[in-house]
This record gives structure tokens, sequence and C-alpha cells, in this order.
């Protein structure tokens, strides 16, 4: 004789339903990981408690000191070398960054206009630089010092964006630029001489310039009535002077670390930029700038950069971050920066 299987009431069964429904609403999903932020590494800035400049550390996302050392500039004879030494014998690794003209590339200019770069003639600085574990660059063609593992990172890649945040302030000047100071060293690296052929251009086209670093121009020829100089202006300042401008202009060529580029494209203010610069050119495109040549094709480039912002046609902070940062707060090139230190420096973190 064949029993019916007693079928369960109709009141259990829905509760079987309820109960699976709400395992699923709370997340309690199988095989479901929880996802971790990626880890980076971070370089600090130059510390007199840590030998000063041109010496930097390297930490991880935590602040912790990963032991691996940063020279940022050619080194001096003597206390300069002294302190490498000492670094060493701390127990550092020691790796290069381009950060100072064309740094480690002996250029005739860097030469002449600043004695730290013609301290790379020396023969013993050749050899700091060749013993290095990796190098830091910024270079399109990174064929220096062959046989050493490099990464494309600057500085610049890394801006403070939590202090550069846009306040929608009001446009009072067409150009910006930055000259540094009135001294040799900027007048060279900040290609002040082919700026000024540019600002007669400018001036005469009616653009209003603003020069940051010097107390006036060279001559009485060169001053206009669209030309404002102001000499010194405090960091926070000077990025509110940047976003009150609608272009900032580069016209350096031995620039390693830029920071003012991606400090403007984070105030979404676009960069007009030396085609021949060292470092920084790998931020310009379409979305974010033009590269010019020299005073003869400086307005044509201006002028459509100029008529581009009116019509509020660029979004340079929206793809700077895109590009350089996941959800604005972990940097990706300090996550290269990472791989890149574990893999070829110190592989044993």
């Amino acid at each position: 004789m064949q029993h019916k299987q007693r079928q369960k009431p109709l009141i259990y069964k829905m509760s079987i339903h309820i109960r699976m429904a709400n395992t699923r609403r709370k997340g309690h999903v199988k095989n479901k990981t929880r996802k971790t932020k990626p880890g980076y590494y971070k370089l600090q800035q130059w510390d007199n408690n840590f030998h000063g400049f041109p010496y930097n550390r390297i930490y991880d996302q935590d602040n912790n000191d990963v032991k691996v050392a940063v020279v940022s500039a050619p080194l001096y004879r003597g206390d300069d070398r002294r302190k490498l030494e000492q670094i060493k014998n701390d127990g550092y690794d020691i790796i290069g960054i381009s950060s100072y003209g064309f740094y480690p590339i002996l250029h005739k200019d860097d030469c002449k206009h600043d004695s730290r770069s013609d301290a790379m003639k020396d023969a013993k600085m050749q050899e700091i630089m060749k013993s290095m574990k990796g190098w830091l660059h910024c270079s399109r063609n990174p064929d220096f010092l062959p046989g050493i593992p490099k990464l494309l990172f600057s500085e610049s890649d890394v801006p403070f964006i939590e202090h550069v945040k846009p306040k929608n302030l009001a446009k009072k000047w067409d150009v910006i630029y930055n000259s540094g100071s009135d001294q040799v060293f900027h007048t060279y690296h900040k290609n002040w001489e082919l700026a000024k052929k540019c600002f007669v251009k400018m001036a005469k086209a009616d653009y209003k310039i603003l020069i940051i670093g010097r107390t006036k121009m060279d001559t009485k020829e060169e001053e206009h009535p669209n030309i404002t100089v102001k000499f010194k202006v405090p960091y926070y300042e000077f990025l509110d002077l940047i976003e009150s401008s609608k272009v900032l202009f580069v016209p350096g060529i031995s620039d390693a670390s830029p920071r003012i580029i991606t400090e403007s494209l984070i105030k979404d203010v676009p960069v007009l930029v030396n085609k021949d610069i060292f470092g920084g050119w790998k931020y310009i495109n379409n979305h974010t700038g033009s590269f010019f040549t020299d005073e003869n094709d400086v307005m044509a480039k201006l002028k459509y950069m100029i008529k581009r912002v009116d019509k509020k046609g660029y979004h340079t902070r929206k793809w700077f971050l895109d590009n350089y940062f996941i959800d604005e707060k972990i940097p990706k090139a300090g996550i290269r920066l990472k791989e890149f230190i574990t893999k070829h420096v110190r592989p044993e973190i």
C-alpha cells in the first residue's frame, strides 16, 4: 500500500521563503569577499630631521618608513656626500628622482646656470648615480643610466588635493606666470627671456597678465598697463591667484617636477606649456591645455584656450582626479611606486 507524502503546511513554506529573503537582504551571500583598499607609497618632503635637501624618504599609506631614501638633486662634494654614506649605514636603500633641472642628465645649460647641476661633471657623482637601485624619472625617452630600473613618477603626480580645491573665484587675469625670482637660477629655469617675448604680444592683444616672483620688468619698454607684477605671495594666496586666472603659462624647459601644473589642474585652470619641457608633458592633452613652441605660435594657442575657457570648455580637475586618483584619496602613482619599490628596490618588504 502506497502512503501519500504529507504536504508541509503553507505557513511553513512561506516562513522558509521569508528567512531566505531576509538572508539575501542582510548580505549573507556565499563566497562574498570584502573589498580592501590598495596599499600605496608616498614621497615625504625634505625633512631637517632626515638630513634635509636633497634627501627624501618613502613612507607607506600608514606613515611607516619603508627604509628607502631618495636623492632629488646632484650632490655637492663634502657634507652632501657624507650624509649619503650615513644614510646607507642606517640601512636605507638609495634611489634617485628627477626633480632638479635635467638631473640626472648632464646638460650644458643647467651646468652653466647652476653650481649644483655642475657637480654632475664630477666622476664620483656619476658613480653615485650609477649605483642607485632605481630611478623615478619624468623623461619622454628614459635612455639615461642604462641597466637601472626606472619608473615614470614625479612629485607633481601627488599634489595636496585636499588643500587645492576650487573656490569658484572670479577671473581677474587672462594669464598667470610664476617666475620664481629675479635670480639667475630662476631666470634660466623659468625661461624668463622667452616669457618676456610672449608677454609683449599678449599685452598688445589686450590680455591681462599676472607675473609672480619679480618686483618689476627688466626695462621700461617691457612695461605695459596690462602686465601686473607681484613679488612675494604666500602659498595659499598664490593658489587662489591661479584660480583667478584663465590660463597658467609655463614656458620653462629645464623643469623636472612642475608641481604648479598639477596644482593648476586641480584648481580647474588649463595650462599652456612649452612643448620641449623636460617633465610635466604627460599632463597636457586636449582636456587640460596646449603646447606651444615660442613667441611665434603662442598667440594662436592662447586665443584658442581663452575662448574655450570663456565657454567653460575645460574640466581639468575632473581629468586629473580620474587619471591620477582613486576616489580622490588614493594616488594611483603611489600604488605604482609601491609595486616598483617592492619589485626592484626592496623585494623583501
